[in-house]
């Protein structure tokens, strides 16, 4: 008898109400994600994921830079789709020049991020037009994306010189845009 109680329909009638509440904020999503910089200026230490496919330039040096210049209001990572074996050393070589140390960075597989091994970001950016297409999207209801292409680096040709140039000029866009789209100052 005490199994009958507790199948009462009563209790399977709530269930069904409780579905449509859980719903209705996920067809909000889509709607918020282009507006990326009011939750990064409003909020306290967001979680900033970089994406590119090799992460081991684009994302990063924007790694770097954003740890740099904005630490104490967000946590700065990077990953990629197909991670490199390092840190590309044109890349550690010109943030060096803004006393900016990503030596030690390491890439990663954005899988540790999907998979929940590392906690989900807050927003991700994408960096690279190949990573946007690639990564499969974050499916938290407070995951916001953008995505801000940027040319390879590592696809330069040329001389030595002439390749940390482009290297150079990234580094600098990168700056600009994550100051502009974050609402940072120099």
């Amino acid at each position: 008898m005490i199994d009958e109680e507790v199948n009462d329909e009563p209790e399977q009638a709530e269930e069904p109400a409780a579905e449509p509440e859980v719903e209705a904020p996920a067809a909000e999503e889509p709607a918020a994600e282009p507006e990326v910089e009011a939750p990064a200026e409003s909020a306290g230490p967001n979680r900033i994921l970089f994406l590119c496919t090799g992460n081991s330039c684009r994302s990063q040096m924007a790694e770097g830079l954003l740890r740099h210049i904005a630490a104490d209001r967000f946590e700065s990572l990077s990953a990629g789709s197909q991670p490199a074996d390092g840190v590309h050393p044109m890349a550690v070589a010109v943030m060096k020049e803004l006393d900016i140390d990503i030596s030690s960075q390491q890439p990663k597989s954005i899988e540790l991020f999907l998979s929940g091994e590392q906690p989900a970001p807050d927003i991700v950016i994408s960096v690279c037009a190949k990573a946007s297409e690639e990564c499969p999207a974050f499916t938290g209801a407070n995951v916001q994306s953008m995505s801000l292409p940027f040319d390879d680096p590592a696809a330069a040709e040329g001389s030595d010189e002439e390749k940390l140039e482009v290297f150079r000029q990234v580094r600098d866009e990168l700056r600009e845009t994550l100051q502009q789209a974050l609402g940072l100052g120099d």
